[in-house]
């Protein structure tokens, strides 16, 4: 090797700057740099040359994450090895440029995400370097398709979303969105927002009170729902006008084909089920032998795939996937910062728990993102045991993750003090949605059955109030307190002075609001004690306080002194 290094010096220098046959000065002389270890796969000693009056365009950096993707080192040799390389590089960098095209018309998209592609790539390393070295290796086939479906993922819905104009919020058009469009997805697009009426109406109220950033991020988080949950988005014109450039007669033509991208994008947008349910065997199978044969011929375990980059999908942690008390908490008071909440996904780490289970770390700002990433990684939970579950006839599959969890989830600390506190959260978050569930003709279609139901309810209240007063007046002793008494007790400060924490969120809501939902209804003994355990007074004190003040309580005798 000195040898040969110190001739091609020799020839270099004689040649002259910029080489042999080189044209115009100024030009750098060809560096020489001995490498002495290397994956020969990827060695590529001289790169194409631009054609001639062409610019040299940067390499896009899909194409070199493609190019060094760990998934090369893993495969078995195969004569398509070598060009099935090549293809799905090339491929990766039309979808590169595909992406960046489609991208230049969300630029006012809070919810996309550039790094998703790479962030999803490497999650996808992450898990085929858990694969044993004595199981069958990965097939090219195999390898292309880990390497190439996360970019495909990104690329089809970025440029689905893109040409999804009807969706796109901020024009002058009906409802605020961009005119233009078909009439049959226009009207789609209604139909599909109708199903969510909260949000639409939170859309108005923003507008109305110029909150326009809240309106469109909630505008924006419809146009991508709409898109993923239409069936034509996963085999329509648009994914197979990404695979033009695949030649058909070569081995990715056999291996890039879009009924199989269509099945496995399916699969990362499905539930974690999806790819055990009866039926999907058909669709994605164990085990289907490629260019069969051929000199070409090669296995691809097309269910494997779909678990890694199902797996994959959801470690990445796509923002417009995640579950949808993320856009409940736009437009509120209290709102989810979406800036905040890519510093959040993008910081998030799956740290090593146990014996072979995962925990996510992340510092939040919102509590809606700290539950919905608690949600998420339960969802991926719920995968990783659907995985195992296949693995009798997917043997790989048993080297995954075994389990998630959020427990190093966290609220972001300032001075040592989390930003929020996470109890009670869980209650708060339902509110909008218990609120829609009791408007308007949800409960009764028959207007009749509504009026009847709300006297009923009155009539219960009175009794329940009737109850809480003889109660009170037989564990006393004495006689019904009057209602200026009773008002005068509710107004008093004593129960602030009995509340010492406020753990106890159903407790808290009793004794603070007498008006609440809590209020005209008896105390139980099992709340007593409760209220004892948590407040650290006896069950009769607690019991004689509440009666002071008018409440209906179980009779003291029945608690130990």
């Amino acid at each position: 090797m000195q040898t040969l290094e110190k001739a091609l010096r020799h020839r270099l220098a004689a040649a002259g700057p910029g080489g042999a046959g080189a044209s115009g000065a100024g030009r750098a002389p060809c560096m020489l740099r001995s490498v002495l270890h290397c994956d020969p796969r990827a060695f590529r000693p001289f790169p194409a040359a631009a054609s001639p009056g062409s610019s040299a365009l940067p390499e896009h950096p899909w194409r070199r994450a493609a190019e060094r993707h760990v998934a090369w080192t893993l495969m078995a040799n195969s004569p398509a090895a070598e060009e099935l390389r090549t293809a799905t590089v090339d491929l990766v960098g039309r979808l590169g440029a595909a992406r960046d095209h489609a991208a230049a018309a969300l630029q006012a998209d809070p919810w996309l995400d550039p790094m998703l592609a790479l962030r999803l790539m490497k999650r996808i390393e992450f898990l085929v370097r858990r694969l044993p070295a004595d199981l069958p290796p990965l097939s090219p086939a195999e390898a292309g398709l880990l390497i190439a479906v996360p970019f495909l993922h990104e690329t089809l819905w970025t440029a689905l979303v893109a040409r999804a104009t009807v969706a796109h919020p901020g024009g002058p058009g009906p409802g605020g969105r961009l005119p233009g469009g078909d009439d049959a997805d226009r009207a789609e697009f209604e139909n599909f927002t109708r199903l969510h009426p909260r949000l639409l109406r939170r859309i108005d109220r923003t507008r109305r009170t110029g909150d326009t950033g809240a309106a469109e991020a909630i505008g924006w988080w419809l146009a991508h729902r709409w898109v993923a949950r239409r069936p034509v988005s996963y085999r329509g014109p648009a994914l197979a006008g990404l695979l033009v450039g695949v030649d058909p007669d070569t081995p990715a033509g056999e291996v890039f084909t879009a009924g199989r991208a269509s099945a496995l994008l399916t699969a990362m947008r499905a539930d974690p089920a999806h790819l055990n349910r009866p039926g999907q065997a058909a669709v994605l199978r164990d085990l289907v032998t490629v260019a069969p044969a051929t000199g070409d011929e090669m296995t691809l375990r097309e269910r494997l795939v779909g678990y890694l980059v199902t797996v994959g999908q959801r470690m990445a942690l796509e923002p417009a996937a995640l579950p949808d008390v993320i856009v409940e908490h736009l437009g509120v008071g209290d709102p989810v910062d979406l800036a905040l909440l890519g510093e959040t996904i993008r910081g998030a780490q799956w740290q090593h728990r146990g014996r072979s289970g995962r925990a996510l770390s992340a510092r939040c700002q919102h509590q809606a993102v700290q539950v919905a990433l608690e949600r998420h990684t339960a969802e991926l939970d719920s995968l990783l045991a659907e995985a195992h579950r296949a693995a009798g006839e997917i043997p790989a599959l048993a080297y995954l993750p075994t389990h998630a969890t959020a427990e190093a989830v966290r609220a972001v600390e300032v001075d040592g003090q989390p930003v929020y506190s996470s109890a009670g959260a869980q209650f708060r978050l339902a509110e909008d949605k218990v609120q829609e569930l009791l408007m308007g003709e949800q409960l009764y279609t028959n207007r009749g059955l509504a009026i009847r139901e709300f006297y009923q309810n009155a009539l219960d209240a009175c009794r329940y109030r009737r109850a809480r007063e003889q109660t009170a007046a037989r564990s006393r002793g004495a006689r019904r307190p009057s209602p200026a008494s009773r008002r005068r007790g509710r107004r008093s400060h004593g129960m602030e002075r009995l509340i010492v924490d406020g753990d106890d969120a159903m407790i808290v809501t009793m004794l603070r609001d007498p008006r609440g939902r809590y209020a005209d209804r008896p105390f139980s003994r099992a709340e007593i004690l409760i209220a004892s355990h948590r407040l650290r007074r006896t069950p009769r004190r607690i019991v004689d306080r509440l009666a002071e003040l008018g409440f209906a309580v179980p009779a003291r005798d029945t608690f130990d002194r």
